[in-house]
């Protein structure tokens, strides 16, 4: 298991799920002068979300590419519990820069409280993103969550915070009746075998492989 601030990585590319959010965030790049300020004036970035006005969730954004700062931890929170969709998503992402485990309990609220299913797996992603190992309070419901969305999340969050707990969860759901969750599932899986083995979407051969990591 890995020490908070170590991060298991996936062998993948990290989901989709910010790809619209860093279009944006280089697209702002290149906009020229405008974009540039906007991007770099992080008093303002903070102001925007503390105020929730217009520019609170690009500016979200632009603080999850350039990382937190700590003036900018309570907006980014109040953002996360209060916001809108959009906002939260944003502060979930912004908030996990800072990989402190004093914002899991926010970020494992949002997880497994909001009524939005793409805030609960945004709010997962945090999570992983986080560092901290100690979220099996918030990852045990979410393996139950209806949402195939909040599956997939909880599925990348394991593999990136390296649970191997959680590994038996992992290889039930590469039997589920969905195709995108079974591709989770074995994603996560193959984090944590050296690089390029795996055993596709076999449940036996990677519960062998579970139960050998214990002789």
């Amino acid at each position: 298991m890995p020490e908070f601030g170590q991060v298991h990585l996936s062998k993948k590319s990290r989901a989709g799920s910010k790809l619209g959010s860093a279009v944006f965030v280089l697209a702002l790049l290149g906009a020229g002068g405008g974009g540039y300020f906007f991007y770099t004036d992080e008093p303002a970035l903070v102001r925007h979300v503390a105020e929730q006005d217009d520019f609170a969730v690009p500016a979200a954004w632009v603080l999850w590419h350039r990382g937190a700062p700590a003036e900018a931890v309570e907006p980014l929170r109040t953002g996360l519990e209060g916001g809108s969709v959009a906002l939260k998503k944003a502060c979930a992402a912004a908030l996990a820069t800072r990989k402190d485990p004093e914002n899991t309990i926010w970020l494992g609220a949002a997880a497994s409280e909001d009524s939005d299913a793409g805030v609960r797996a945004a709010a997962l992603d945090a999570l992983g993103d986080n560092g901290d190992p100690n979220v099996d309070r918030y990852l045990v419901p979410a393996f139950d969550d209806p949402s195939l969305e909040v599956l997939q999340a909880a599925c990348r969050a394991v593999g990136k915070l390296g649970l191997m707990r959680f590994v038996p969860r992992l290889i039930g759901l590469l039997s589920h009746p969905k195709g995108d969750v079974q591709r989770a599932a074995k994603e996560a899986l193959e984090s944590f075998t050296p690089e390029g083995q795996s055993f596709g979407f076999d449940p036996m051969e990677w519960k062998k492989w579970y139960e050998e990591q214990y002789d």
